[in-house]
């Protein structure tokens, strides 16, 4: 994925998030995770939520998005990212 399309998604999951108006579902909307090791370091998976269903798993290895659960027009949600489960090295 390349770097402008990240930064748009971070942009885009920011600005849905600022745009909540309730508050988050749990005392804790980031979450964090081992992903595997790249090149000897560890990666880590952070998941962010917001009260409205929103979710996003990022990795500490290029900001790379794993997951972006958003809802669909009939409000069911599901994964739009093509993802990884985990590190290719792991």
């Amino acid at each position: 994925m390349c770097a402008a399309l990240r930064v748009g998604i971070a942009c885009a999951v920011a600005a849905a998030a600022a745009c909540s108006s309730t508050r988050f579902m749990s005392n804790d909307p980031i979450t964090r995770a081992p992903f595997g090791t790249h090149d000897g370091q560890q990666v880590e998976l952070y998941t962010l939520r917001n009260a409205n269903g929103l979710a996003l798993k990022v990795t500490t290895y290029g900001a790379t998005v794993t997951e972006l659960h958003v809802p669909d027009a009939s409000g069911a949600f599901a994964d739009v990212v093509l993802g990884f489960t985990r590190s290719r090295e792991t």
